[in-house]
C-alpha cells in the first residue's frame, strides 16, 4: 500500500513578518507580543541580539499589521494547535521562548507542546501565573465605547492611534480577541509544576500584575530561574533591552 502523505505544513511566512528563522542565524528565540500588539514590538529587539549568538523571531498573530485581513483569534487552544504546527519544524534544535503579557501565557502553553528536549529557556514577563484567574471587570467584555476609553489608561498604544477615533475602531477587534484568549484562560491541568526552565521578568510598578505574583512563576520552574524586576510600569522591558537580553544569554546557557 502507498505510504499516505501528510497535509502540507501552513504558510510560515505570514507568521514571521521579519523573515523565516535561519538555522545559520544562531539560537532561535520565539517571541510572543502582548494583548492588541503585534510583532513590530520586538522589531528593535533584534539587532540588539544578534551579536549576542540569539536570533530573534517575533511571531505575527492573525488580525493584526500585516495579518490584518485574517481573522483575530478567540479559540485559545486552536491558537495553540496552529503556533504548534508552525513552530515545531523549527523547534528540531535547540530553541527558547519569550512573552509578554498575552505572549507570555503563548509562550507558556508552548513550551509544553514543543520539543522539550530542545528548550533552552522559557522566559515570561507581565501576566500572573496559570493558576490565577483575571479579576473583574473583563476587558473582552466591555462595550467597544468603554473598550476604548480603556485603551486611554493602557500603555502600549501608539498616540497616533488613540487620537483617531477611526484607527482606535479597527484596532478594537483584536484588542478584544487577545482579551478573550488571555482572560478566559483557565489552568485545569496536573501536574501543576510542570519543572520548565523558566525565568520570570516584570516592572516594579506594573498595575496589570504584581511583583508577588511575577515571583509565583517561579514554582513552575525547575529551579534554575529566577525573577528579574525592572523600574517601570507594565511596559518596562522596553526600557530595558539589553539588560534583559543579557539574561537571555545567561538564561540559554545554563
Amino acid at each position: 500500500m502507498k505510504k499516505r502523505l501528510s497535509s502540507p505544513p501552513p504558510s510560515d511566512a505570514r507568521w514571521f513578518p521579519f523573515g523565516l528563522p535561519d538555522k545559520a542565524a544562531g539560537l532561535p528565540v520565539f517571541c510572543f507580543h502582548h494583548a492588541g500588539g503585534n510583532a513590530a514590538s520586538w522589531r528593535e529587539w533584534r539587532e540588539l541580539a544578534k551579536p549576542s549568538g540569539l536570533q530573534l523571531c517575533p511571531v505575527e498573530l492573525p488580525g493584526r499589521a500585516s495579518r490584518f485581513t485574517e481573522s483575530p483569534r478567540t479559540d485559545l487552544p486552536a491558537l495553540i494547535d496552529e503556533l504548534e504546527a508552525v513552530l515545531a519544524p523549527y523547534c528540531q534544535r535547540p530553541f527558547a521562548l519569550l512573552g509578554h503579557s498575552l505572549g507570555c501565557l503563548l509562550a507558556f502553553e508552548l513550551a509544553q507542546r514543543l520539543p522539550a528536549g530542545n528548550l533552552r529557556g522559557i522566559f515570561v514577563s507581565g501576566r500572573r501565573p496559570p493558576d490565577k484567574p483575571t479579576p473583574e471587570p473583563l476587558r473582552h467584555l466591555l462595550s467597544d465605547d468603554q473598550l476604548a476609553e480603556e485603551l486611554q489608561g493602557l500603555e502600549g498604544t501608539p498616540d497616533d492611534i488613540l487620537q483617531h477615533t477611526e484607527l482606535v475602531s479597527l484596532f478594537l477587534p483584536a484588542l478584544r480577541a487577545d482579551f478573550s484568549l488571555t482572560e478566559r484562560y483557565q489552568w485545569d491541568r496536573v501536574p501543576r509544576d510542570l519543572r520548565l526552565p523558566l525565568h520570570a521578568f516584570c516592572g516594579d510598578d506594573d498595575a496589570e500584575v504584581s511583583v508577588e505574583a511575577m515571583k509565583e512563576w517561579l514554582n513552575w520552574g525547575d529551579g534554575r530561574g529566577q525573577l528579574h524586576v525592572y523600574p517601570g510600569g507594565h511596559f518596562y522591558l522596553q526600557r530595558h533591552r539589553e539588560a534583559i537580553l543579557r539574561t537571555l544569554v545567561a538564561g540559554v546557557n545554563l
